[in-house]
């Protein structure tokens, strides 16, 4: 089976995460689920491998078999489905000004249409993929505008002062694992499904922090990741 990358498709991520379950489950074989679960194994490797989206009964059977929790597991595959269908949430850039924009300006612009989204369905998931931390910065001050929280509130909200937070957002320190989970609880943003979407995001624009927050990832579908002996 091919190596899976984690830091390019939502399918690819998604693989990953149902690979890492199956390692700490054992790593049964294809031939056991299958057998389990009436699944092909086709289907199944398909599905670790990161070929396709996988549909809802071969993520459960492959779930099911390696002890994750299905409620858990239905709201990231719900959000996989979401991604693929919706990848982007950038304007069209239809006049001449809105060509000038920079990445980042029009960014700004498609925010009004990202908080309609998040008001309509109640689901808080990253506004966009990232390609670079500016990306998640940008994602992340989304966030905290849709939520009407100054520096201060953050602040009183987590183990993190204020100016900290101003640091971050502005670019001046980096974005951590530890970082992004303080602030998705001070802006409120709970459910498994929509932290790891946002885990995901950082592992994407911040390499560094990739292996702690697909550890995080991993806590977060129910499952401690194995130690190294």
């Amino acid at each position: 089976m091919k190596p899976i990358s984690t830091k390019s498709h939502p399918v690819w991520q998604f693989a990953f995460a149902l690979r890492a379950l199956r390692e700490s489950a054992g790593n049964p074989t294809l031939a056991r689920i299958a057998e389990e679960t009436s699944v092909s194994i086709s289907s199944l490797s398909q599905a670790l491998g990161g070929d396709r989206v996988p549909t809802w009964r071969v993520t459960s059977a492959v779930v099911d078999t390696c002890g994750g929790d299905l409620t858990t597991w239905r709201a990231f595959w719900e959000e996989l489905q979401r991604n693929v269908r919706n990848p982007l949430e950038l304007p069209p850039e239809v006049d001449d000004e809105g060509r000038n924009l920079s990445a980042e300006q029009r960014r700004e612009v498609a925010w009004p249409r990202v908080w309609d989204r998040w008001k309509r369905t109640g689901i808080i998931t990253p506004p966009f993929r990232a390609q670079s931390e500016l990306d998640l910065i940008m994602a992340l001050r989304c966030l905290r505008e849709f939520r009407s929280l100054s520096l201060r509130d953050l602040g009183r909200a987590s183990n993190y002062a204020h100016s900290t937070f101003g640091l971050v957002l502005s670019g001046g320190k980096p974005v951590t694992t530890q970082f992004l989970g303080a602030f998705l609880e001070a802006c409120r943003v709970h459910t498994p499904g929509e932290w790891i979407a946002w885990l995901q995001l950082l592992a994407t624009a911040v390499p560094k922090q990739r292996a702690s927050a697909e550890v995080a990832m991993m806590r977060k579908m129910g499952y401690a990741p194995r130690r190294q002996k």
